[in-house]
């Protein structure tokens, strides 16, 4: 257990050096981290990220990478790389208030999902099925907190911290559409993280500062995972 528990430090430490990083780039109004020898982001047009939610998403969809931010228009922006580069950003729109988070659902019937928070408090989102996207749509709830995707078991799913401080969730399938609002409980003082590989970890700053986790292992249906209870990190 004490092997594991340094484990899950040093893998957590990696993400906060990564995310610290990634943000202090971005309040510079440039982001240049390196994916498959290309230039991932850079600031091309007279509009800069958001210094108030500066992260960057993420996500590989078809086969390419697609970078996600919130510019100081306070719309969501993505780019593209290809082959023969990174396209120019292109604007979703929205007038959205955090950082935005991406996920693909699954290999067999692949959508992008590209999510954020809304100035209701919920969370909204657009999908891409490689032809076009839709337009913005709520998918409701009352967050604090900008929103974490996954990609688990063929499903996309997504968290975000509610106004009581729990970590809540919903998942896509294929088959069935999005579950309604989960709470995985806790009380916490960030918005969530998440990982999976297998098995779903997710990771959250209590409110007595410490970084807490539960974990699900892999099932058909997320909404009926049996999860862990909420473990703190010493």
């Amino acid at each position: 257990m004490l092997v594991r528990l340094k484990a899950y430090r040093w893998f957590i430490a990696g993400i906060v050096a990564v995310l610290l990083a990634l943000g202090g780039a971005a309040q510079a109004g440039l982001i240049s981290p390196d994916i498959g020898n290309q230039t991932a982001l850079t600031i091309a047009t007279a509009l800069t990220i958001s210094n108030a939610s500066p992260e960057p998403a993420i996500a590989e969809f078809g086969g390419s990478p697609y970078a996600f931010a919130r510019m100081s228009d306070n719309a969501i922006w993505y780019r593209k790389s290809t082959s023969s580069g990174w396209g120019d950003w292109q604007s979703l729109g929205g007038g959205l208030t955090s950082a935005p988070a991406a996920a693909v659902n699954s290999d067999t019937n692949p959508v992008l999902f590209v999510f954020a928070k809304g100035g209701d408090d919920a969370i909204w989102h657009r999908r891409y099925d490689g032809t076009s996207w839709s337009d913005w749509e709520s998918l409701g709830g009352v967050l604090n907190s900008a929103p974490a995707a996954i990609r688990g078991n063929g499903k996309a799913l997504l968290f975000a911290r509610g106004t009581d401080n729990a970590v809540w969730y919903r998942s896509f399938s294929d088959t069935g559409g999005w579950t309604a609002w989960t709470s995985l409980g806790g009380t916490h003082a960030s918005g969530p993280g998440v990982v999976y590989r297998g098995t779903m970890r997710l990771f959250a700053r209590g409110s007595d500062n410490v970084l807490w986790y539960r974990t699900a292992a892999n099932c058909a249906a997320w909404g009926s995972c049996a999860w862990t209870d909420w473990t703190r990190i010493p």
